[in-house]
């Protein structure tokens, strides 16, 4: 199967994957605020956060692993492959074990992470032990095959098995919460789910890829090259996750479990958001990592500016989308009581952008196993983002988290990525032309979004049907902006044209004109 129809069948099923989990864990929330209320939904947050943290030891290695597969898999060296499957297995075993002593180190101190009272019918250990178990059980059972998925470009494989147990999951805990109004029956469903998706992916695995199994020792030298790949990405993705949890922790602290249940009524959204972009990260990164193994790095340059072209407009489209719609969709979903002030929307929004810019450079460090030479750099973004959240939420309150997000992610996280990425990959005069066509996009960009706010501003959306209206005018009005200030633009079309190859409408067109 060609690359290209593998990158389709990824992000096509990992789009409708995404949907599905955008849209019902967001039915299951609105229940939740409705039902029982803000805080249960604060509490859930709070400890994905604290779980995420204690996560830290697996970070980086299944990626450093589907890395070092991309070779023997492509060769059709199967005894390497069984290899390293076996030495996979054996790893994530230890890092269940160490998440597991780790969660229950934690369990006495819960209470000092929660500022204020939490529900009354709650335990806050037996709740967070659902959760902490099923992060556990994901690594003890058969964790190591969704690796072969990766490997083999067949993310989409990956993420039909995770649409079959989510919908599952979601269906049988709106319908628990609608029937008993039970939090605890709500959570063991979690753990349960993640079982079952993980004998899906051993069955399926083994039905497609019956040569794959646990046989054979890598080599000592490969070891050593393994554990160089995955100290670098576990560095780096420390700080990733310490920088994701810092703002659920740090608010959950200084302004309890309301505030932070109504920050994650907005944070949701972006979440949402983020998780369509993660299937195309999730997608490529094999494929680019192939093209990485087997071609040139002018050829891959070019591709590089082309996807990263690609990827900014789309998320300047989405950041249109949140400064225009976010308020009226707040109201509209939960009340105006529970709405911050647009200043928060406006922050909420530049850190959405922010943060994408970084995403392509990021990607080819991944895809290129720069791991170790990376891997101070979201580790230095995390710390700095804790300690402005500290400080600026002390001086100038909730805005400090997100201005403290804003300036690590941009300063550090982007800075620091473009620095590894042109030193040990591409080089100087590559760089250059980068930075010229990252600060155009932006710019032109950045003018496509206050068009299109200040011009949608007009509309107010009260209810359902208004949002619709007004979300549509939202896209119009982008799409006239962004034609407008790219009139003439070759490159423009060029990259276009790409993406309507990527997606088929090339064929469309094709067969439309032959017809005529």
């Amino acid at each position: 199967m060609s690359r290209m129809n593998n990158a389709r069948k990824g992000i096509g099923f990992g789009i409708i994957n995404n949907l599905l989990n955008i849209l019902l864990p967001f039915v299951s929330r609105t229940i939740i605020i409705y039902a029982l209320g803000n805080q249960y939904v604060g509490l859930s947050g709070l400890f994905v956060s604290i779980i995420n943290v204690l996560n830290i030891s697996e970070l980086g290695f299944s990626a450093a692993v589907s890395y070092i597969l991309y070779k023997p898999v492509a060769d059709g060296d199967d005894d390497k492959v069984c290899a390293i499957l076996g030495f996979a297995r054996k790893c994530f075993a230890i890092i269940g074990s160490v998440v597991l002593a780790g969660g229950l180190i934690v369990l006495p101190f819960l209470k000092r992470f929660i500022s204020g009272d939490v529900p009354s019918d709650i335990n806050i250990y037996i709740l967070y032990l659902f959760y902490l178990g099923n992060v556990v059980v994901s690594y003890l059972m058969f964790s190591y095959k969704r690796i072969l998925f990766s490997a083999n470009q067949r993310y989409d494989i990956e993420t039909n098995i995770s649409s079959v147990t989510l919908l599952i999951q979601y269906v049988l805990q709106i319908v628990l919460l609608l029937i008993f109004k039970n939090y605890y029956l709500y959570a063991i469903v979690i753990p349960i789910m993640t079982i079952c998706n993980n004998l899906l992916c051993q069955y399926i695995s083994k039905k497609k890829y019956p040569q794959y199994f646990c046989k054979g020792k890598i080599s000592k030298s490969e070891i050593d090259a393994l554990k160089k790949k995955v100290g670098g990405s576990f560095f780096s993705k420390v700080g990733e996750t310490i920088y994701l949890s810092v703002s659920n922790i740090v608010i959950s602290s200084f302004f309890g479990l309301v505030i932070l249940g109504q920050y994650g009524n907005y944070y949701y959204v972006i979440t949402s958001l983020i998780a369509i972009f993660a299937v195309i990260h999730n997608t490529m990164r094999p494929i680019i990592g192939n093209c990485i193994v087997t071609e040139d790095k002018n050829k891959n340059f070019q591709r590089f500016l082309d996807f990263d072209n690609i990827y900014i407009w789309v998320s300047a489209f989405c950041t249109a989308c949140l400064l225009s719609l976010y308020q009226d969709f707040i109201f509209v979903w939960v009340g105006k009581e529970n709405m911050f002030a647009f200043i928060l929307v406006i922050l909420f929004a530049l850190n959405f952008f922010v943060g994408r810019i970084s995403c392509v450079p990021s990607l080819y460090i991944e895809a290129s196993g720069l791991w170790w030479e990376s891997r101070y750099v979201t580790l230095a973004a995390a710390l700095t983002n804790l300690v402005l959240a500290i400080v600026l939420s002390a001086v100038i309150g909730l805005e400090g988290v997100l201005i403290a997000s804003i300036i690590s992610s941009l300063c550090i996280m982007f800075g620091g990525r473009l620095i590894i990425l042109f030193k040990y990959y591409f080089n100087k005069e590559q760089r250059k032309k980068y930075i010229k066509t990252v600060l155009l996009i932006c710019v032109s960009s950045i003018g496509c979004i206050l068009v299109t706010f200040f011009v949608s501003n007009f509309i107010s959306a009260e209810n359902i049907l208004l949002l619709l209206i007004k979300g549509v005018v939202v896209v119009g009005i982008f799409g006239v902006s962004y034609l407008l200030l790219n009139v003439g633009n070759k490159n423009s079309r060029r990259i276009w044209k790409i993406a309507f190859s990527f997606i088929g409408i090339d064929k469309i067109i094709n067969k439309l004109t032959k017809r005529n």
